[in-house]
């Protein structure tokens, strides 16, 4: 053996170690808290608390999310002593249902009436909180709790005891919501930032704050954690310490779980590549496209599929709502750009014969197979449930085939033996293509996507850049990183979208 697969065994043996160490940390930070799961068409996990119980809270999930995205606050608020009801709407997460098969209005019947006994409070997130709202204004719940909220048509009486919660930094449309839906539920014509208004006894409380986070991050909050608790002791009548004891799931220790995955996964395909490739393999590209060149051909192809999507969207089939724009469009720039590149470097493409490439294609199925694994188990631990119906699983597949082309124009342009050269040109590519996407999305009036999805889909790109560069590094060839690319990208957007 030599010293370099040396030092790659014992990085990956220490990042064994830290890892399984951190999923222990996770799953001994549950605090007591005991979780029952009932499948079915609308799935339901309730979470029970370790001593008495102060009463129940069903938590509705927002718009690319499921019932697992509530985990964290779910968690907070059974550990303080509240049962937690958590579900997946039609078509999110293990529902098998589509979308518009139930209303949520019903959804939210069918789960109350099931799971949530006599007295019981609402809360929710974005979408969720506006079905929470929406169905406490028809006499449902003893209080309603809305993060990131956009429903203001609330009246006097109903919903019960609401409290509308939102990020400094969230969405232009909902940070100027949460007043004018005080107002109208008080008549107070410019209500005050945490003021409460009305009382408890006679279910006409109100309030709104904002918190230091986003439309994202304000589900791990802790301070509208806290103010959540303190809300609905307030409804129950309990008297609790000013500040509870925050606990919840140790989040960091996913984290961390998920980082020692990233950092062994270089060191792994190095070793998983000696395996399978020939000492003899073809270099691939012998240099990167020079930048500007590069960059400007994926300019050109990504202008050209802005148009094309929007003519035509072959990804609609999916009935991924709202990813499949993203990705109709990732398809057409990359059949463009490779048409481009071909018609500009036609005798710099590089050729492979089949054994060398089954073998990439090898290591690339593997080494994204165990990394999906390894980062999806503290992912579903901790925030958010991977779904893996075969519905969904078929998604992922038909996502992963629609963005390949994507990913090899990108490789084809990018990959050669200057690594920092490498690196920046398939970096530009992604930032370019994304950006013409989002300009494309605004446009079209898509802002959610651009203000809410884009933001988290600019650093993954980024990182599977880095992916691609070492699977090209260790392959030779720019289908293996390409591949590699596709499945992670197929397994993060068909399992967060909805299907309709």
């Amino acid at each position: 053996m030599t010293d370099r697969r040396l030092v790659a065994g014992v990085v990956i043996a220490a990042c064994v170690h830290l890892y399984m160490f951190s999923l222990f940390q996770l799953s001994s930070s549950a605090g007591g808290v005991t979780q029952q799961y009932y499948p079915g068409d609308t799935p339901v996990a309730v979470l029970s608390p370790p001593g008495d119980i102060r009463g129940t809270v069903v938590i509705a999930h927002g718009f690319a999310a499921n019932a697992g995205m509530m985990k964290p606050m779910g968690y907070y608020l059974a550990q303080q002593g509240y049962r937690v009801v958590l579900f997946d709407f039609p078509g999110y997460g293990n529902s098998r249902l589509k979308v518009n098969e139930t209303s949520m209005y019903d959804t939210l019947e069918l789960v109350t009436a099931r799971y949530a006994g006599e007295g019981y409070s609402l809360a929710g997130h974005s979408l969720g909180s506006y079905a929470a709202l929406d169905y406490g204004m028809h006499g449902h719940g003893d209080a309603v709790i809305g993060l990131s909220s956009f429903y203001s048509d609330v009246e006097r009486t109903r919903p019960r005891n609401m409290l509308l919660i939102a990020g400094t930094s969230d969405l232009a449309t909902v940070v100027p919501s949460l007043p004018a839906a005080v107002a109208n539920g008080t008549g107070v014509a410019a209500p005050q930032e945490g003021v409460k208004y009305g009382n408890f006894s006679d279910g006409t409380a109100r309030m709104y704050e904002y918190v230091d986070a986003n439309h994202i991050t304000i589900l791990f909050n802790n301070e509208a954690w806290q103010d959540t608790l303190r809300w609905l002791d307030s409804t129950y009548g309990y008297a609790r310490a000013p500040h509870p004891s925050l606990q919840g799931l140790s989040l960091p220790w996913a984290f961390i779980a998920i980082g020692t995955v990233l950092v062994a996964f270089v060191p792994g395909l190095f070793l998983l590549s000696r395996l399978v490739t020939s000492p003899g393999r073809p270099p691939g590209p012998a240099a990167s496209r020079p930048l500007l060149k590069a960059l400007l051909i994926a300019f050109a192809g990504s202008l050209a599929a802005a148009v094309a999507v929007t003519v035509f969207n072959p990804a609609r089939y999916t009935g991924l709502m709202m990813a499949d724009l993203l990705v109709g469009f990732l398809l057409y720039a990359g059949i463009f750009t490779m048409v481009i590149d071909y018609l500009a470097y036609r005798p710099a493409t590089p050729g492979y014969t089949p054994g060398h490439l089954a073998r990439s294609l090898a290591v690339a199925l593997i080494a994204g197979l165990l990394l999906v694994a390894a980062i999806a188990i503290p992912v579903d631990m901790a925030f958010y449930e991977q779904p893996v119906t075969i519905g969904r699983l078929s998604l992922m597949a038909a996502v992963a085939l629609l963005t390949l082309p994507f990913f090899v124009a990108g490789d084809l342009l990018a990959r050669g033996n200057d690594t920092a050269r490498s690196l920046a040109v398939g970096a530009g590519i992604r930032i370019i293509a994304l950006g013409v996407a989002a300009l494309a999305f605004v446009i079209s009036g898509n802002t959610f996507f651009v203000f809410v999805i884009m933001p988290v889909v600019l650093p993954l790109f980024l990182g599977l850049e880095i992916v691609s560069h070492y699977a090209h590094r260790w392959t030779g060839s720019v289908f293996a990183g390409a591949f590699l690319n596709a499945l992670i990208t197929g397994w993060l957007l068909a399992s967060a979208f909805p299907v309709a």
